[in-house]
């Protein structure tokens, strides 16, 4: 499928370093020939220095560039890498899709992909296969936000004075969580499900 590439500063240093320069017949060329071609949105303080071919940056605000290209009717909007540009999607709710590579690899420390920036969004596994390696391909879609999915289908709620929560929902399903969502909207929410 046709994607262009939306990527953060550092990131699209180290690809353009890389990508441009992939010889004829090497392993990589094909992928290579695609990030070349592509059109590709970068986050960047410096726009003056986006060399690589179809280069564009975002501009100053970030998030408004973000939502005008999803506004389009052009191709999807790919991300790779791009941590700290990941943290603003997530917590803007600004991301539909989630592939995550998982590697049978512990490292015991590292960049989080879940900053506790991230809005609260239930994905649905839509796929799922293992490599050879035993590396876990996995894709997730966007089915709704957390808080719109109790609103609508929360049955009953009980507090404690630790603010632990047993949320039991219309379908018989109990969730038991410490609170963790904003003070104000804790009490829109428990006063909709008719607690005090």
């Amino acid at each position: 499928r046709p994607f262009e590439l939306l990527l953060g500063r550092r990131t699209y240093d180290i690809f353009a370093a890389y990508w441009p320069h992939v010889a004829e017949g090497a392993p990589h060329r094909g992928i290579a020939d695609q990030f070349n071609g592509t059109p590709k949105h970068v986050a960047t303080h410096d726009p003056d220095t986006l060399a690589w071919r179809n280069s564009h940056a975002l501009g100053k605000d970030i998030i408004a560039a973000v939502r005008e290209l999803k506004r389009g009717d052009g191709p999807d909007i790919v991300t790779q890498g791009s941590s700290d540009l990941v943290h603003q999607l997530l917590a803007t709710d600004l991301v539909d899709e989630l592939r995550l590579l998982v590697y049978p690899i512990l490292l015991g420390h590292g960049k989080r992909l879940f900053d506790d920036r991230s809005r609260a969004v239930a994905f649905r596994l839509e796929q799922s296969k293992a490599t050879s390696k035993g590396v876990l391909v996995n894709r997730y879609v966007r089915e709704h936000e957390i808080a719109i999915y109790f609103e609508q289908h929360l049955a009953s709620v009980k507090k404690d004075e630790n603010r632990i929560v047993e949320m039991t929902m219309e379908d018989g399903t109990v969730y038991r969580a410490k609170i963790f969502i904003d003070a104000s909207y804790e009490g829109d929410l428990l006063a909709k499900a008719g607690v005090s």
